[in-house]
């Protein structure tokens, strides 16, 4: 290559060299530009598909933990009792309560926790209880709005250190609701930031790139990675090109745009939640994505810029050789340095290599300083030495193919040795240099170090093999469909797990798999969704595995377009729900069971009832007509006692009546203003005149400004009977104080005593049916424990609170808490007194029919009646009654409900109406507590009173329901 030939000779080969380097400067350069253009458009195409695809796992990863959280939120709050929305309930529910947390929390690694609150903000239940500590979240935005917006349903918080782990997390939350819409609490799920935080980094976006979840209905930033410090809920700047792309309409996009935060343009993508206020964007810096490109351009265009000096050099010298023969030599020698000194200088690495023994003639500083040689020692290495094996017979075939001339050059990504044995990557493009006869001499070669792009190509295939082992490892599945719908690709492991093999699911749609739970109409409506290219979420169905079981799963997918908006298919995730389905399953067994139990007591309940209360109506009467006559003293003593041991027996029924009717669902309240002071001295008028009989003081404490409350004065009169009544059985010395007062606003009804006080361990079972404290010989003069389960339904039904303090050996203390009236009230409630039986002097003379099945019963009416000069006429059976001339035109009719001969009390009366010319008076007597039938008996048109009644309450019936037949308009009735 140093020497210089001939002048003649190098100006015949001077003309042939230009021809041939013109010839393949201009293919040099039609695919450089080729390579060039091309290589940008799949550089710029590599980014676009790369963020997609991160935007779009991230996307399924999110939304399919909204849902799940969604879901276990939705059950607390359908399953949740509301008794157990009080601190004074934990004890009782918190064992149950707070397992079924810790079960939602066990394969649901991005909760941080789940916890129950109280309408004050205070933690009720929690999981894992005993690593968390109490906290109050009345002041947080999010309970804020729960509380304060019925219509609330799914809410978000902001990112905030959990006050229960101090680890940054999103609260989802629901509020919980009483049957009346009341804000009873809310039940809260901590969603893990730093397991997205994880998921984020492994992500292999650049060192300009960034991953960002935020908000989609403020633009507020949740987490971002690379993470700034402060950027927790930081809103994304109006106008940026996201958030202009959003607020327009568009879901899912793919944007070239400037970062927010660095100001370096990035190629990114974003994908908004279907049914959630979120977005994730996965962005890669524009320079990162382009780097191999302009590296590879950089090359190209040395390599042009070498041939194209080589030829312009070569054309001077030719066009000038005739006139300048005298300094041909030394415009050769000119010519030959200015090649070494782009030769040397070149940005790339430029080799001349021996076709034949494929020796290096020459190599340039660069090249040798990229396999780590001095020049001396690359002159001693051969193509075949510095090669790595894998790439040699291509690297063989192109030389061939080259020296035989079907090629004008080629170029071609290979691996070099180095001298220290490590590999190293280049992008190499040789060219022939050949002889005048047309031999293949030389080869020329420009090699770039393309080692870091493909250090980045492995590790981008690295990463994504590992998304594809993380969604193998997950317990949800991912799957894609072709345009008809037939499965093409899904999660192998995640099925197996299931028990399902993913191989029968390739290549068949999703109704040709025998699947069980989706009716044809769901089949339809999924396909119609299909068709219409609609994405779909939650679609339920099970399939029998291969151990025979049935598991369940839901699928959600959207439709697939490819850039021209041609549909491909589907894609989306399925969860295993297996657990959840059965779970409802027990949940509605468990609900089945209990209900058919509570029916089963009622029946029992009401069955006793009524057979017991048929003799104590005999007795009550019996003895009102014993004690009309002359009696000694030991006589009245005798049946003194017994009034007072049947009197006890009444109550206990009458404690049964009342759980069967508010179980029935028939006692309705009439809230009005209420004045209090009537109340109370309705309660002291009752029970001061007894209680001194128990060597005890009872004491009403007015006060100065009378409050006037919303309530029914009747069923408010009835819990303060109970609660009192309770207070006197159960107090041996002191005594009962009751008095009310304001707070806030809400009026308060208390009641004092200096009984034996209630154990902290009894104080959440006191309201149960049968709960008795201190009676272990059942005592039956202090009940059978129903009272306060009937204060409890009754305060329910006039929205009452009951809130019960007592200490062991000093006193028991219940209060009432009812809203204040808005407007004051119309004086006393209780206009009614009982009516004195010596009062009835109306009904002398009078003829009255009973219509009694009991015989000991009817004979005890018609004593009563007969003693105050009625006129008394019994039949035992309907039948006879109707049969009978006697029972028309008689001036009332007392019926019992359940009577022999097929007709019933009711159908009774109708019947004698129907004959009569004139309204009848009559009342229905019934002992029959069970629920259907109390409704059948207050649905008719007759009064009706229940068993035991005493001749007072009777006569007083009789009185106002004959004035009521000559007003019908005015008829009532009485429960």
């Amino acid at each position: 290559m140093s020497a210089i030939r001939p002048v003649s000779t190098q100006r015949r080969d001077g003309s042939r060299l230009v021809g041939l380097l013109g010839l393949a400067v201009l293919a040099v350069t039609a695919l450089m530009g080729y390579l060039i253009w091309s290589g940008y458009q799949e550089a710029v195409r590599g980014a676009e598909i790369t963020t997609r695809n991160y935007a779009a796992i991230l996307e399924a990863r999110l939304d399919a933990t909204l849902r799940r959280a969604d879901a276990i939120l939705l059950e607390r709050v359908r399953t949740i009792p509301a008794a157990a929305l009080s601190k004074r309930a934990v004890p009782r529910y918190a064992g149950e309560i707070d397992a079924m947390l810790d079960s939602h929390m066990a394969r649901f690694d991005e909760l941080a926790g789940l916890r129950i609150f109280d309408a004050d903000g205070d933690r009720l239940y929690t999981s894992g209880r005993a690593i968390t500590p109490l906290t109050n979240v009345a002041d947080l935005d999010y309970f804020h709005r729960l509380r304060d917006d019925p219509q609330a349903s799914l809410v978000f918080s902001e990112v905030a250190a959990s006050r229960a782990t101090g680890r940054m997390s999103m609260a989802v939350a629901r509020a919980l609701r009483d049957d009346r819409g009341a804000f009873r609490g809310v039940v809260a799920a901590a969603i893990e930031i730093d397991y997205f935080k994880a998921l984020f980094q492994a992500l292999e976006i650049g060192p300009q790139g960034f991953v960002s979840l935020m908000r989609s209905d403020n633009f507020r930033t949740v987490l971002r990675h690379p993470m700034p410090s402060g950027w927790f809920n930081r809103v994304l700047p109006a106008g940026t090109a996201v958030r202009e792309a959003l607020s327009a309409g568009n879901k899912r996009a793919t944007l070239e745009f400037t970062s927010a935060r660095t100001g370096v343009d990035v190629i990114g993508s974003y994908r908004a939640l279907e049914s959630y206020p979120f977005l994730v964007v996965a962005a890669v810096g524009r320079e990162d994505a382009l780097a191999g490109w302009r590296t590879r351009t950089q090359v190209v265009g040395v390599a042009g810029l070498l041939l194209l000096g080589l030829l312009v050099g070569l054309m001077i010298r030719h066009r000038g050789a005739e006139a300048r023969e005298a300094r041909v030599t030394a415009g050769l020698v000119e010519s030959e340095e200015r090649f070494r000194t782009l030769f040397e200088q070149a940005a790339v690495g430029v080799t001349l290599t021996e076709s034949a023994t494929g020796r290096f003639v020459r190599v340039n500083r660069k090249f040798a300083d990229f396999l780590g040689y001095s020049h001396a020692e690359m002159l001693q290495q051969t193509l075949r030495s510095i090669t790595h094996p894998d790439d040699l017979t291509l690297n063989v075939a192109y030389r061939e193919r080259l020296r035989a001339g079907e090629l004008p050059e080629f170029s071609m990504e290979k691996r070099y040795i180095r001298k220290d044995g490590s590999v190293v990557w280049g992008l190499v493009t040789v060219s022939p240099i050949r002889k005048p006869d047309g031999s293949f001499e030389h080869q020329v070669a420009v090699v770039t170090d393309i080692d870091q792009r493909r250090r980045a190509q492995e590790a981008l295939h690295d990463s994504e093999a590992r998304y594809r082992r993380l969604t193998e490892l997950s317990s949800d599945w991912y799957w894609e469909e072709d345009a008809n719908y037939r499965c093409t690709e899904t999660s192998v492991s995640a099925l197996k797990q299931l028990g399902l093999d993913a191989a029968k699911r390739i290549g068949k749609t999703r109704w040709e798999i025998p699947s069980v739970g989706v009716s044809e109409a769901h089949w339809a409506a999924h396909r119609a969704d299909l068709d219409a290219r609609r994405t779909f979420r939650g679609f339920e169905l099970g399939r029998i595995n291969r151990r025979g079981e049935l598991v369940w799963g839901s699928i959600s997918g959207a439709p697939i377009f490819d850039a021209q908006g041609n549909f491909r298919g589907y894609g989306g995730v399925g969860t295993d729900i297996t657990e959840r389905k059965r779970q409802e399953a027990e949940l509605i067994a468990a609900r089945q069971a209990a209900e058919n139990a509570s029916l089963a007591k009622t029946r029992f309940l009401a069955a006793a009832s009524h057979d017991l209360r048929q003799p104590i109506q005999a007795i009550n009467l019996f003895l009102e007509a014993l004690n009309r006559s002359s009696l000694s003293e030991g006589q009245k003593e005798i049946s003194a006692y017994l009034s007072l041991a049947v009197h006890s027996l009444g109550e206990l029924l009458g404690g049964l009546l009342d759980i069967s009717k508010l179980d029935a669902g028939i006692v309705a309240p009439h809230l009005a203003p209420t004045n209090t002071e009537a109340v109370l001295r309705r309660i002291e008028a009752e029970f001061a005149p007894v209680v001194p009989e128990n060597n005890l003081h009872f004491r009403l404490v007015p006060r100065r400004q009378d409050l006037a409350l919303r309530t029914d004065p009747d069923l408010l009169l009835r819990i303060l009977r109970n609660i009192v009544g309770n207070a006197v059985k159960y107090t041996e010395h002191g005594g009962i104080l009751v008095g009310a007062r304001r707070r806030g606003d809400r009026g308060v009804i208390q009641v004092w005593d200096t009984g034996p006080g209630i154990a902290s361990q009894h104080l959440s079972h006191i309201f149960e049916e049968y709960f008795q404290i201190g009676n272990p010989q059942r005592d039956k003069t202090k009940g059978l424990g129903l009272g306060l389960a009937i204060v409890r339904r009754l305060a329910k039904l006039i929205g009452a609170e009951v809130h019960c303090r007592s200490r062991l050996g000093r006193g028991t203390v219940f209060e009432i808490s009812l809203p204040l009236a808005t407007e004051p009230s119309n004086g006393s409630p209780y206009p009614h007194v009982a009516l004195d039986p010596e009062d009835a002097s109306g009904f002398t003379g009078r003829r009255i029919v009973v219509i009694e099945d009991d015989v000991l019963v009817a004979k005890a009416i018609e004593q009563s009646l007969g003693a105050l000069g009625m006129t008394v006429t019994a039949f035992n059976d309907a039948q006879d009654a109707l049969g009978s001339l006697e029972i028309a035109d008689a001036d009332f009719y007392i019926s019992d409900f359940r009577l022999p001969g097929g007709i019933d009390g009711v159908q009774l009366l109708d019947a004698i109406q129907r004959r009569s010319a004139r309204p009848i008076s009559a009342v229905l007597l019934t002992g029959d507590t069970s629920p259907n039938q109390i409704d059948l008996s207050t649905a008719s048109n007759w009064n009706v009173l229940f068993k035991p009644v005493d001749l007072s309450k009777l006569l007083s019936v009789m009185i106002e329901t004959a004035g009521e037949s000559r007003r019908p308009e005015n008829r009532k009735h009485r429960v």
